[in-house]
């Protein structure tokens, strides 16, 4: 199978377009500011505002015997270590990448920085280029805080240049020691990143 890499000029396009959108979001949305990787108490008290619930570079791959997500990985699953994913600086922000030209499937995990309550409102945002691919018709990326299953979206490919920022509520009250997972499976030439997982509480 021969996959095309993107170009520079695609790069530095979908760059261009991250920028805008990024700003438009800061221009209409409260839950865009981006949230400090300094250390974090798991003890909070009182209001928070995008309080940081992950470190970009405390993500480690789950054991398959730990992975949630175990019924969706092919075959052949590959994804090598920081060729595959790993920290970035993506526009000067700290991030998680997956590139899935060398990353068909992947399950990451840490732990969460701070205790959450029901009702408290995590924000996501999860910036993805442009979706291909020549041997599977959809693309699945999923965020999981212990047994819950927090957001999961599915694309059909090939899809376009996007970034998911929605805000949804907590189930239930969960401790700081629980895992959070990200989940990541697609074939092709793009690349996936993983920006924020912050919460508010009023």
């Amino acid at each position: 199978m021969n996959t095309k890499s993107p170009t520079p000029l695609t790069f530095f396009l979908h760059s261009v377009f991250l920028g805008c959108a990024l700003f438009l979001c800061s221009l209409t949305l409260p839950a865009c500011p981006s949230p400090s990787q300094g250390d974090a108490s798991p003890q909070e008290s009182g209001s928070l505002d995008h309080a940081p619930l992950i470190d970009a570079k405390a993500w480690t791959l789950t054991p398959t015997s730990e992975d949630p997500y175990t019924s969706r990985r092919p075959d052949k699953a590959t994804c090598p270590p920081e060729v595959g994913y790993g920290f970035e600086l993506f526009n000067e922000e700290p991030s998680f990448q997956v590139i899935t030209g060398e990353c068909n499937y992947i399950t990451v995990q840490q732990t969460l920085r701070r205790s959450l309550r029901k009702d408290d409102q995590l924000h996501l945002r999860l910036w993805y280029f442009s979706l291909s691919s020549f041997d599977a018709t959809e693309a699945f990326a999923s965020i999981r805080i212990g047994e819950h299953e927090i957001w999961s979206k599915t694309l059909p490919l090939p899809a376009r240049s996007n970034l998911e920022y929605p805000t949804l509520p907590i189930p239930q009250d969960i401790p700081a020691s629980t895992q959070i997972f990200f989940h990541v499976d697609n074939h092709g030439a793009n690349s996936w990143h993983l920006l924020e997982l912050s919460i508010s509480r009023p």
